[in-house]
């Protein structure tokens, strides 16, 4: 989308609201050719904010799956990622401006976990399926 290579680093202009509303434009788009095939879409984004959640919003069955954790925790993770090869680049320099425009989620479908939790992916999967095994 942005037209850099894989693992290439993204300047600023790329983190604008501008370029998020692209990338979720998109994003929702590929989920919706994928759900309306009867197939399960799974949207891994922040979905940092309210307008940023509207994209999914009228997605029949759609479960947020809040995963947070202590800022601490966010910022040492952020630090070791910047030393190994990822898909985002975005560092620890990011966090202050990115936690200033997060808004706390408040769906009735949603999970929230803690990953600073050693078992934080089990008890998601475990909340997920049963938000699904209740749906009609």
């Amino acid at each position: 989308m942005a037209g850099v290579l894989e693992h290439q680093s993204l300047d600023e202009r790329f983190y604008s609201m501008d370029w998020t509303d692209r990338v979720y434009q998109a994003m929702v788009e590929e989920a919706k050719t994928v759900s309306d095939k009867g197939q399960l879409a799974i949207l891994d984004a922040t979905f940092a904010n309210r307008k940023l959640r509207k994209y999914v919003a009228d997605f029949e069955h759609t479960i947020l799956v809040w995963v947070q954790a202590p800022k601490e925790v966010v910022r040492r993770r952020l630090c070791a990622r910047q030393k190994q090869r990822s898909e985002s680049d975005a560092g620890p320099e990011l966090l202050e401006s990115s936690l200033q425009w997060f808004e706390k989620p408040d769906w009735s479908r949603m999970v929230s976990v803690d990953s600073s939790q050693q078992n934080w992916m089990s008890e998601a999967l475990k909340a997920v399926n049963h938000f699904l095994s209740h749906d009609s």
